[in-house]
């Protein structure tokens, strides 16, 4: 190929676009690929940008595939994982609230990524691989045509250049270039409200306590360099640290149990935050932070019908698709998006005809999205009970390791004969994972809460959520990762029926699980474990 047939362009340079386009040259280093990027470079460090907190799959992704350990575990900032307080009383007592996390650094790494840095090391990077990175350029015009594209753009001067290509693929974030230009309609489901803002300096968990014995129970740092959650119904305040001493702190709200009106403002959200995280609110308040920016959006979880077009045209990052924040899971759908456009692009190299792999994509891709909308659609208000809440993020957690994250981790995710092999594994697991989420639902208001431990630290104890992310680091056999996908699923079965039987003490054949986990293999370890996690000191 040469000339348009060897040309691919990428509109937006940030956090997908950029690492698309690295994925992209490592796999195919013939590819002439053109970057198209609205903003100038190099950009604001600790740019204002949602996306700072990353988890198992992106980490493997940003880590292992495109390669960038060195600058991620010397540039940004190791991350120890979710973190969250469940709420108790007024929320006035840090010490009473059961917290769930780990103690230790995970070994599948993950990271808080100061977005101006990564994406200034991301531009520098690609210009040194020969990518084509054109910044300060608006995108004017984009024409889909059967044999070739056509993106027209201004740069700075006002002049118009066009670049004619055989790939368009959209990474322009909020902009949503190919959405607009193809009227792609983005379908809305319903919808949490977030505002979040950054202050210059450390906003700490440990400053809202001085009891030696709640400030020993994990190491000083676990807190520090971790995603924390404060919890409670039908919201989650996020604290996430930043390089440069800087802290990110968001809201998310469900509309069914608060006021967006509330947080419209940075004022505003303050006051709602002395009423519901009061200890938050007065550390703000007494360490007198510098508000460094401001953001409110509502309505923010949408998709697009298609993503993947054998008429070579795609979509990755938010101008495609966004979920919800709970569990970080943004860069996840990056890198799961990225990956799957670099598999259409070599099926096109190779001449192959793109509308199979095209639509088996989009069925890959949006099995992950409906999984995780099932995880948190109509579930903020799961979070008032502690029992439900805990048995969720611990079923939350080892779901994700088990299956399609396990493969990814593996870099077997687009191996069509591995995914046939344990399709039905895949399929059952979607299918409880999304019963479970009705069942923590029902727990929550027909299951009187029970008091549980203070302390779900759940690296204290080897248990079946470590093991399972524990094997995301493993080296696999094609033969041997199937065994381990089939394992997980009898062991999400073991922990659906422990899970009935603690809360509810009645067997599996009186629940809604019955038919999902027929035939399984029990554990036992899995229910000792489980016990162990939730109840005893």
């Amino acid at each position: 190929m040469n000339g348009a047939d060897n040309t691919i362009v990428i509109l937006g340079g940030g956090l997908a676009g950029s690492t698309l386009a690295k994925q992209l040259i490592m796999m195919y280093p013939n590819l002439d690929i053109k970057i198209l990027e609205f903003n100038s470079y190099p950009v604001p460090l600790a740019k204002f940008k949602v996306g700072e907190s990353t988890v198992d799959m992106a980490g493997h992704y940003l880590r292992n595939v495109l390669q960038l350990e060195t600058h991620l575990e010397q540039e940004q900032l190791p991350k120890y994982g979710l973190r969250f307080f469940l709420p108790d009383g007024d929320n006035t007592d840090i010490t009473t609230r059961v917290e769930v996390g780990n103690g230790q650094r995970p070994l599948s790494k993950s990271y808080q990524l100061d977005r101006g840095k990564f994406e200034n090391f991301m531009h520098a990077t690609l210009l040194e691989q020969g990518v084509d990175f054109i910044d300060s350029a608006k995108v004017v015009n984009i024409a889909i045509n059967e044999s070739s594209h056509r993106v027209t753009y201004v740069k700075d001067s006002g002049s118009e250049h066009t670049i004619e290509a055989r790939w368009v693929l959209d990474a322009s974030g909020g902009a949503r270039l190919l959405q607009k230009t193809l009227n792609l309609e983005a379908v809305h489901t319903k919808s949490h409200h977030s505002a979040w803002f950054r202050v210059a300096g450390k906003v700490e968990i440990n400053d809202l306590s001085t009891d030696p014995q709640w400030l020993a129970r994990v190491p000083e740092v676990a807190r520090q360099l971790c995603t924390n959650h404060l919890i409670g119904k039908g919201y989650w305040v996020w604290i996430i640290p930043l390089s440069g001493d800087n802290t990110s702190i968001g809201v998310v709200v469900d509309p069914e149990y608060h006021d967006v009106e509330q947080l419209k403002t940075l004022e505003s959200t303050h006051a709602w935050l002395s009423q519901h995280e009061p200890q938050l609110a007065a550390l703000l308040q007494a360490k007198q932070f510098e508000v460094m920016d401001y953001k409110a959006m509502g309505n923010f979880t949408y998709r697009c019908e298609s993503l993947f077009s054998p008429n070579r045209w795609a979509l990755t990052g938010i101008c495609g698709s966004f979920t919800d924040p709970f569990y970080s899971p943004g860069t996840d759908f990056i890198a799961i998006a990225n990956t799957l456009i670099c598999k259409l692009v070599g099926e096109d190299l190779a001449g192959n005809d793109l509308k199979a792999p095209c639509m088996a994509s989009e069925q890959m891709y949006f099995a992950g999205y409906d999984s995780l909308i099932s995880t948190v659609e109509n579930q903020y208000g799961i979070f008032a009970h502690n029992l439900a809440t805990s048995c969720k993020l611990l079923w939350d957690g080892t779901l994700a390791w088990s299956g399609a994250g396990l493969m990814f981790c593996n870099d077997r995710f687009t191996d069509a004969k591995i995914a046939m092999e344990v399709s039905d594994e895949l399929m059952l697991m979607g299918k409880l994972h999304t019963t479970m989420q009705q069942v923590f639902r029902r727990w929550s208001t027909s299951i009187p809460d029970r008091e549980l431990r203070k302390d779900i630290i759940v690296d204290q104890l080897d248990n079946f959520g470590q093991r399972a992310q524990r094997a995301l680091v493993q080296d696999y056999s094609d033969e041997a990762l199937v065994a381990q996908v089939k394992q997980n699923f009898n062991t999400l079965c073991t922990l659906a029926v422990a899970m009935f039987k603690l809360v509810e003490d009645k067997p599996v054949t009186d629940s809604e699980v019955a038919l999902l986990v027929s035939g399984y293999r029990h554990e036992p370890e899995v229910e000792t474990e489980l016990n162990n996690l939730l109840f005893n000191h």
